[in-house]
């Protein structure tokens, strides 16, 4: 039987705890991984264009570089097409799952998620928790600081705003280096200064992997400063 710290339940049950969802307990409902995405537009996409796409996509997939396979998807089919067809791997009805009620159940403060899908979202309506949705505009993370409150911050967007998804190489790029996402850089590390975070979902190479130095500072906090509480992985 496992054993969760008696820190992380002190913070969680304070009420000013925030939790960061990762894929992991959307995969638990049957929700597609990064890998699994990744390859079904590959192969979807190539239904439609192949091409050149059908060669280097397998390879970039066999790199495991996702955002520049998604990159490539975008140019052969475009960015309308790319993104109904990762709408298309999201379903909204789908039976309650493990992780995500447990992770609602407790008194988290907010919720920060990368995920796309609505799955958070879905089961705070279940218990009864009425949550704002925010994404990743300026205005939305405007209201992410230490006494934000009710809040589900989708940090890196979602299908239904194409100019502020982080899906491929170069969008990926822009929020890491590009002048006009340091607001959501200088938003989360400013955060992460302030709060006590759990993070669920995400593989811990995922949070180590990281090149650039932004990116190493946030994932510095995630590791050494914050509980991590590994109920899914991606």
């Amino acid at each position: 039987m496992s054993v969760i710290d008696r820190q992380l339940v002190r913070a969680v049950n304070s009420g000013r705890c925030f939790c960061l969802v990762g894929a992991g307990p959307s995969c638990e409902l049957g929700m597609p991984s990064w890998r699994q995405l990744a390859e079904n537009v590959l192969r979807k996409a190539c239904n439609i264009q192949a091409g050149e796409l059908a060669e280097q996509g397998q390879e970039l997939l066999d790199q495991c570089n996702y955002p520049r396979l998604f990159s490539l998807a975008e140019k052969t089919i475009g960015q309308q097409r790319l993104l109904e067809l990762v709408s298309e791997q999201l379903p909204g009805n789908l039976p309650l799952g493990r992780v995500y009620q447990y992770i609602t159940a407790w008194p988290f403060q907010s919720y920060l998620t990368t995920n796309f899908d609505d799955q958070l979202n879905r089961h705070l309506e279940a218990v009864g928790r009425a949550f704002v949705t925010r994404r990743n505009k300026q205005d939305d993370l405007r209201v992410l600081h230490s006494v934000a409150k009710d809040v589900v911050f989708k940090i890196h967007g979602d299908t239904s705003v194409p100019d502020d998804i982080v899906l491929t190489a170069e969008q990926y790029d822009d929020f890491r280096r590009g002048a006009r996402r340091q607001y959501w850089r200088d938003s989360i590390l400013s955060l992460l200064k302030m709060v006590d975070l759990v993070i669920v979902g995400y593989a811990l190479r995922i949070l180590t992997s990281n090149r650039n130095s932004n990116e190493s500072r946030i994932s510095h906090r995630l590791i050494i400063r914050y509980s991590c509480l590994r109920l899914a992985w991606t």
